[in-house]
């Protein structure tokens, strides 16, 4: 289970992000799996000559966010803070077997939550940058969340979730993501994501909350955020609220999925972004970043 402490989750698995440089052979073999924990924090990286000032400061930032989240402590270290790691590491073009080891701690720290987190932000093009520990790890996902995920006639080893509600969710979340893949039709998944919009409506006159892990479980605790995530601003304004809420009361296991929902509204409205979610949207200036992440109670 993904740890609930708020962390500065940067599912930034969105942004395309370049070739990663190899480092001398000095530098390549600064982290081991042995002494990652131990080193990590303590790291200043160094700017690579194809990294732009903005990637570089980007990655120097995430890797702050961790230090800050974990209060500078290794044994505070969770599955959320690996996967940062391995996305700031992209970000500054480590070397190949620094990222090969975020990577590996983070899906040694919780594997579903990879799972999860790849399921919901994509590949990161992480497919690229370390293939051969990727893909495998990649291909073994369904096992990983056998027995948990509901299929699709809406059956469940949980007898407190609603059988339902579940085969409708799930439905959802296969919908959100039809042609958003490899069959990429951006015409037809706006079809679907309408179709989408208007069942998450319904639902939540019905329910008048967020549709999180208490009512559909962990695998579809994201699948409600998607969608709002992919609706038009008006919506991702009126519910808004409801995943602030969702994210202070659990349903939403960490505030990531929040802090790019702010992010999607403050491009939309203002044409800046607070947490650097949205590829090649401008960050807002220092004190407007506090402001918001005061406003919504984030680190």
């Amino acid at each position: 289970m993904i740890n609930s402490r708020p962390v500065f989750q940067i599912l930034l698995a969105l942004v395309v992000l370049p070739s990663c440089n190899v480092h001398s052979q000095s530098t390549s073999r600064l982290f081991t799996f042995q002494n990652f924990e131990k080193k990590i924090l303590a790291y200043e990286p160094v700017q690579q000559v194809d990294v732009t000032d903005k990637k570089f400061q980007k990655g120097k930032f995430y890797l702050s966010e961790t230090r800050s989240a974990t209060e500078n402590d290794p044994k505070n270290l969770n599955v959320a803070d690996y996967w940062n790691i391995t996305m700031a590491f992209l970000s500054l073009q480590e070397p190949k077997a620094h990222i090969e080891i975020a990577f590996q701690k983070a899906v040694e720290a919780d594997p579903e939550a990879i799972c999860s987190y790849i399921t919901h932000l994509g590949k990161a093009r992480l497919d690229e940058h370390i293939p051969e520990v990727f893909i495998p790890f990649y291909q073994s996902c369904s096992e990983h969340t056998t027995g948990k995920k509901e299929d699709q006639a809406g059956t469940t080893s949980d007898p407190n979730l609603d059988a339902q509600l579940l085969s409708l969710m799930n439905r959802v979340n296969h919908h959100d993501q039809q042609y958003r893949g490899k069959q990429k039709n951006m015409e037809q998944q706006k079809t679907l994501d309408l179709q989408n919009q208007a069942v998450i409506d319904s639902m939540y006159q019905v329910y008048h909350t967020y549709i999180g892990r208490s009512l559909v479980g962990e695998q579809l605790e994201y699948t409600m955020w998607a969608v709002i995530q992919h609706s038009d601003l008006d919506m991702m304004e009126r519910y808004l609220p409801v995943v602030v809420e969702a994210v202070r009361e659990g349903e939403l296991s960490n505030p990531a999925p929040l802090k790019m929902l702010i992010d999607r509204v403050y491009w939309l409205k203002y044409g800046y972004q607070i947490f650097g979610s949205q590829q090649g949207v401008d960050l807002a200036d220092d004190g407007e970043v506090e402001s918001v992440r005061k406003k919504y109670g984030l680190k």
